[in-house]
């Protein structure tokens, strides 16, 4: 990011980010074999009856929350908890310090954690087991989520923590998963729809359908995706491909490898650059102050180029007549019998147009 440096805090655990060929690998970074640690303690487990309409809502701070998918016809909660060093009677302690709950009321399941004292010496971790259809809504503060190949609805609100998820495979139009975090990273190999909102942290997936991505201060890597809303102030936001993208960004710098279909955007002292626009795009609508933008189209595109600006600059190099120097208002027909649009509103901006 070009206008903030970003300070996290030292309980922050960082996802990993390989980068490759294609654009990201994605892998969680914080370890998430919480029943297998041998340093924590089972300290409660309980079974509940699944149908289709169960849902399960967990509440927790100062540990993890693990979903782990299974073909049983049942839901399984396990509560783990780790000691600090210094703690020397665990009974004394724990009966002094936290307080666990799980139940079930219809075809709702409540996991509660409550902590009793200001000076937090434990972590509580859950590790629920559930068929992948299970609606699940997740609130952690201080702790990190892990969840697998999940089909149900599935909402997270994060603080202080970060979440890796295998598949996010639940959505359409009218609902989509919800993420809502800060001070965190969130890393998703797969998700169809998705609204994220995200403050001061990373996001990083793999591929996707559907997303709407708000946020501030964040940084955001996307291999693959089809559609994209956005709404983001302060950030960097890089693609590998995507079909359509259309929003606002302010104070927010843009990349993308290749695009196919569509970019509507509103900019405020941001930057775009685009390497390929595939020839047979549809639309392109700019509206930039203060922002500069660099797009590269494919050799067989053919569109028409309106252009209004103000104290801007544009450079258009193999278009049409070779390379020209432009200001102001202007439109050019590109191309042959041209059918697609690209307009461009630009005051007090540096535009530079070109066929590869």
């Amino acid at each position: 990011m070009k206008t903030f440096n970003k300070i996290a805090p030292t309980c922050l655990l960082l996802l990993t980010v390989l980068l490759c060929s294609s654009f990201t690998v994605i892998e969680p970074s914080f370890n998430t074999d919480y029943e297998n640690d041998s340093k924590a303690e089972k300290v409660m487990s309980k079974e509940f009856a699944y149908t289709n309409n169960t849902s399960i809502e967990v509440n927790n701070s100062y540990g993890n929350v693990k979903v782990t998918t299974w073909k049983s016809n049942k839901v399984k909660v396990d509560a783990y908890v780790k000691y600090d060093a210094t703690v020397s009677n665990t009974k004394e302690y724990a009966t002094k310090s936290y307080r666990i709950s799980m139940s079930q009321v219809g075809n709702s399941i409540k996991v509660t954690t409550r902590h009793l004292r200001n000076s937090i010496k434990h972590t509580i971790n859950y590790v629920i087991y559930a068929p992948s259809s299970i609606e699940s809504k997740i609130t952690v503060k201080y702790g990190d989520v892990a969840l697998g190949n999940m089909s149900g609805y599935v909402s997270v609100n994060l603080k202080y923590g970060d979440l890796f998820a295998e598949k996010l495979s639940f959505g359409n139009d009218k609902k989509a998963n919800n993420i809502v975090a800060a001070y965190g990273d969130i890393a998703i190999k797969e998700v169809t729809w998705l609204n994220l909102n995200i403050d001061y942290g990373n996001f990083a997936l793999q591929n996707g359908y559907a997303i709407g991505l708000n946020g501030a201060y964040s940084d955001f890597k996307i291999d693959k995706i089809k559609f994209v809303n956005s709404a983001l102030s302060y950030s960097d936001l890089k693609f590998g491909s995507i079909n359509s993208i259309k929003g606002r960004l302010i104070n927010t710098d843009m990349k993308i490898d290749k695009l196919a279909d569509n970019m509507v955007l509103s900019l405020l002292y941001s930057n775009v650059i685009v390497y390929s626009i595939d020839g047979r795009f549809n639309n392109i609508d700019l509206q930039g102050n203060y922002s500069d933008g660099k797009l590269t189209f494919q050799n067989e595109a053919s569109f028409k180029l309106n252009v209004s600006s103000k104290y801007s600059d544009f450079k258009l190099y193999n278009l049409s007549n070779g390379s020209q120097n432009l200001d102001g208002s202007f439109i050019k027909t590109i191309g042959v019998k041209p059918s697609k649009n690209v307009r461009i509103i630009s005051n007090f901006g540096d535009w530079t147009l070109r066929k590869n």
